[in-house]
């Protein structure tokens, strides 16, 4: 199974300075399991306000219906404290998204 992991393609920014980021699209790995998988991290000194996922639903099943499997959706933190979202799913593209905002602590 093969993961690709990446940094942030900057998006928008707020007025309140909160700035909303689109990782990069995990694409499917070839085989049963089908597995893709995006991650997208806040600048330094920001901070998760909230996070998702989109996908694109290109697999059908034998009956023409779209099969997919979100795995998971949630924030994660990476070795030097930012942090960020991250989502897989199955049988489809899939990228995260994150809506960052200005952290209390500055870090």
């Amino acid at each position: 199974m093969a993961l690709t992991l990446s940094t942030a393609l900057p998006t928008q920014a707020t007025s309140t300075g909160a700035r909303y980021l689109a990782g990069p699209t995990g694409r499917a790995a070839p085989g049963a399991e089908a597995v893709a998988v995006s991650q997208v991290f806040c600048p330094r000194g920001m901070t998760v306000q909230s996070g998702g996922y989109s996908t694109t639903r290109r697999d059908r099943d034998a009956e023409g219906g779209y099969r997919h499997t979100l795995l998971a959706s949630h924030p994660v933190f990476d070795a030097d404290g930012r942090t960020g979202w991250y989502a897989s799913a199955s049988h489809t593209e899939v990228t995260a998204h994150v809506l960052c905002r200005p952290s209390d602590t500055g870090d």
